[in-house]
């Protein structure tokens, strides 16, 4: 279809659906847009006879709306009101998003002959973990004792998680240091160890500039989470998606992120900060056992950059 075509297409459902569920600005696959679709309630419960009885009941969470990833295109040839231009221009349209996806490692390796007990056992915990993710997302001070997420949890099935860290305004904008600090640096000594299972996790997090279109993101989160089993599992693969669709990408074991570890050049700064770009393993060692200097362009160098 031409690109008349989609905008009309898309405009006809924003009368329909109202301008949370789609816009003129977005071209999604037909898959993606399937999947956009059944959740809302006029169309899964679309029927001709309406006597007969609605098949779902659910609730379409309102929060989605902050979340629409709008592409960014030209005023003069893009055919659309100004209305629909006013909205790409919402500050939180303008900001960068955190998003990640992770999975354990080798689960069906542990539970391949286990008794059904222990399988049970498996299946119970990494639920609970999952229902109780959210909880540990970093939250923000609003005063008079109210606080307020920082994030939330896309979905948590057994070991697969997708979740996207982002503030909107009036609050500070979210940055990659602060995802890295408030999330990251505990994630496996304090949130992924409350499964109660002999299993590490690998995680894929995206640091996704505005006008990324999403399912660009989502296929960055896999193949980050692919880069972190890939070298080696038990670690943190992060990737700085730009809007030209370039990127960078490193990975982190958790021991160093956890760590309280620091450089010798510069003194004073944390290990994990002057981790080097494209370093799958662990820093080598001088022959009294020391971690050796760093080459001061990881992880805290590029989170500073983009501030």
């Amino acid at each position: 279809m031409e690109d008349a075509e989609v905008r009309e297409f898309y405009g006809q459902l924003m009368k329909q659906l109202g301008e949370a569920s789609i816009t003129t600005r977005e071209f999604l696959s037909i898959p993606e847009l399937v999947k956009r679709l059944v959740t809302y309630e006029q169309v899964v419960n679309y029927r001709e006879d309406s006597t007969q009885p609605k098949r779902l009941k659910f609730e379409t969470p309102l929060s989605f709306k902050d979340l629409n990833r709008l592409l960014n295109r030209n005023p003069s040839n893009s055919g659309e009101s100004e209305e629909t231009l006013e909205e790409a221009d919402r500050e939180e349209a303008k900001r960068w998003t955190g998003w990640f996806q992770g999975d354990g490692d080798r689960a069906g390796d542990f539970l391949f002959n286990q008794p059904d007990d222990v399988l049970h056992r498996f299946s119970e915990n990494m639920r609970n973990w999952g229902v109780n993710l959210k909880t540990h997302l970093p939250q923000v001070d609003l005063g008079k004792g109210l606080t307020q997420k920082s994030g939330r949890i896309i979905y948590a099935g057994g070991d697969d998680f997708l979740g996207v860290l982002y503030r909107n305004p009036p609050l500070p904008e979210m940055t990659p240091l602060a995802c890295i600090q408030d999330f990251f640096a505990g994630f496996k000594s304090e949130i992924w160890s409350q499964t109660h299972e002999p299993i590490t996790v690998s995680v894929g997090f995206v640091w996704a500039a505005p006008n990324v279109p999403q399912r660009d993101v989502l296929q960055h989160c896999r193949k980050a989470e692919q880069a972190a089993k890939r070298t080696g599992r038990d670690r943190i693969a992060c990737r700085i998606l730009f809007n030209d669709g370039k990127h960078l990408e490193w990975t982190c074991p958790w021991w160093l992120l956890a760590g309280n570890s620091y450089c010798h050049s510069p003194p004073g700064i944390p290990l994990w900060q002057c981790w080097p770009l494209s370093v799958s393993r662990k820093p080598s060692r001088t022959s009294r056992g020391q971690l050796s200097p760093c080459c001061g362009y990881g992880i805290g160098y590029f989170c500073r950059s983009l501030r």
